[in-house]
Order: structure tokens, then sequence, then C-alpha cells
């Protein structure tokens, strides 16, 4: 077992009420306030390297946990979860912050809810960076619907997760995503191909 991290200098923690909901908060610095949004499955400590470099450049910079994750609240009904809710919480954390407006940066998911979130609070943003998803507009189409025609029967994620074999006691999608995990290992230790391979279409795929 790998030891835990070890605490980061000059950056603080907190809970924060940003409505219904409150958010654990890793920020740094003083100044105007630069909020970074993780993405999936990722917590605020994705930005640990950032959070010391934005605050030596004079800013309040505040990486929260997205609700649901981490030591953020994580409400029960599926609908908590709306892309609403997730804007509003960015809204309640400037709020809770005192910041009129903010600069944003997401990556990944919290890159698609800070485009959402400048598109319904633009008053409340100076700038917006987002790394790896651009803007987009509402699709005609469920997006399950798009993933699932994506993924052509292999695993995906994000397909498991808004079924209900995920809700089972001791459900394990484990091995499809620990074989997914296992080609990022360096070149030295990864397998050929690996993660073409164990994400091919099996009998064990989970139907949507």
């Amino acid at each position: 077992m790998s030891p835990p991290p070890q605490p980061i200098a000059n950056v603080a923690h907190r809970s924060i009420s940003v409505g219904e909901v409150r958010l654990h908060v890793a920020e740094a610095g003083a100044g105007p306030v630069v909020v970074l949004l993780h993405g999936f499955p990722e917590l605020w400590y994705s930005w640990r390297h950032q959070l010391q470099a934005i605050a030596d450049a004079g800013y309040h910079a505040v990486a929260p946990d997205l609700r649901g994750y981490g030591d953020s609240d994580a409400p029960q009904p599926v609908e908590a979860y709306r892309m609403i809710e997730l804007i509003e919480d960015v809204r309640g954390l400037l709020d809770a912050l005192g910041a009129e407006r903010a600069v944003l940066v997401g990556h990944d998911w919290g890159a698609r809810i800070a485009w959402h979130t400048a598109q319904r609070h633009p008053e409340r943003i100076i700038a917006l960076a987002a790394l790896g998803v651009p803007p987009t507009p509402r699709e005609p189409q469920r997006p399950t619907d798009m993933i699932r025609r994506f993924a052509a029967g292999a695993f995906n994620f994000a397909l498991y997760f808004n079924s209900q074999e995920s809700l089972r006691p001791n459900s394990r999608p484990i091995p499809a995503i620990r074989c997914a995990a296992s080609s990022t290992r360096s070149p030295e230790t990864r397998r050929p191909n690996s993660f073409r391979t164990c994400l091919q279409p099996n009998p064990q795929t989970v139907e949507h």
C-alpha cells in the first residue's frame, strides 16, 4: 500500500457551504480568485502543482472537490448531479468567497462545467480556460445514446456508472477500469496495445 500523500506547503483546506451542499476546497494565495475545476475521476489534488504557482503570481487559487467527490457532500438523488446543480455550486462558491467575478479553469468534466457556468453567469466570469473539452451546444439526443454509439460494445465508464449494475452491492467494474489504467504505465512496464485489448467487446460487457 502506498503511503498517504504528504500535506502540501502553503495549501489550506476548509469546507464551504455553497447552498445545497458543502464543498471541500484547497486554496492558496490572496488576490483575484481563480477557481480550478477537476475532471473525472479526480479531486482537488489534480491541481496541486498549479495552486502554488497561481498563488505566487498574485491570485487566490481555489480548487474544490466537486459535489459527490472527495470530502465534499454527496447527495443521493441522481438528479442532484444535473449540470444546473453543478453550475450553481460554482456560483455559490464565488458568493461564499466574496468574489463578484473570477477566472474559471476546468479540466475534462470540469471544463464542461466551466463552459456552462460562463454561459449561464457571464457577469461572474473574468476569463475561462478549458483544458481538453471545447464548447459544445446541447445535443438533440441523450448523451448516453451518443456514448453508446461511440463505444460500439466496448466497456465505457460513463455508461457503466449510468447503469443499474453499478448500484448493486459489491459491484465490480474494476477489472476493465484497472486494465485501462494499466495502459498509462511507463513504456518499460506497459504491455503492447494493453488499452486497446482490454476494451474490446466481450461477453461480460454491461448492456445499457
